[in-house]
């Protein structure tokens, strides 16, 4: 009988794994659940705040840098925050861009989704890529302009060091 348990078990279908859909050569990856603890902390370096329990969080999915063996990490983000870091990424960071970047989307809900979409559409702009702030004109340093002497004043002369050596030179004793 414990050999037919055994085979019951094996019968059922794995737990659907939501990390099994996911492109695995792609260290940038990026998900979406509500926070199942308070646990953690956004790592965004503007908010370091808790994520309470329940509330959204988007997760970047990236190579562990302790492991050996490749492992993946996952460091979680306010929504916005996740947003506003994407926006100081370096250039070649795959970027939350479009909701097809976003694994589990769906799991959050209605209400969720479309504050989301909005938050979303704002840091992308219309045309679904990141804005991009418009190049700073670097402003031409001015020359002061020197400060003229003024008529009748004579520059003081500086001594040198043969000029200065404490003896009258009108004397020649």
């Amino acid at each position: 009988t414990s050999t037919a348990h055994c085979k019951d078990a094996m019968a059922k279908p794995p737990p659907s794994d939501p990390w099994a859909s996911m492109d695995q050569s792609d260290p940038n990856r990026y998900v979406a659940q509500y926070a199942p603890t308070g646990r953690s902390k956004c790592k965004d370096t503007k908010c370091r705040q808790p994520i309470g329990q329940g509330e959204m969080r988007i997760g970047k999915i990236t190579y562990n840098p302790f492991a050996d063996d490749g492992d993946t990490m996952t460091v979680w983000y306010h929504p916005a925050c996740m947003l506003s870091a994407c926006s100081r990424m370096r250039k070649g960071t795959k970027r939350l861009e479009t909701l097809d970047d976003l694994l589990n989307f769906d799991d959050w809900s209605a209400a969720d989704r479309k504050q989301f979409k909005a938050l979303l559409s704002d840091a992308t702009g219309s045309a679904g890529t990141t804005k991009k702030a418009a190049p700073k004109k670097k402003a031409k340093a001015k020359a002061k302009p020197k400060p003229k002497a003024a008529a009748g004043v004579r520059r003081s002369r500086r001594l040198s060091a043969d000029d200065d050596n404490g003896d009258d030179d009108d004397d020649d004793d």
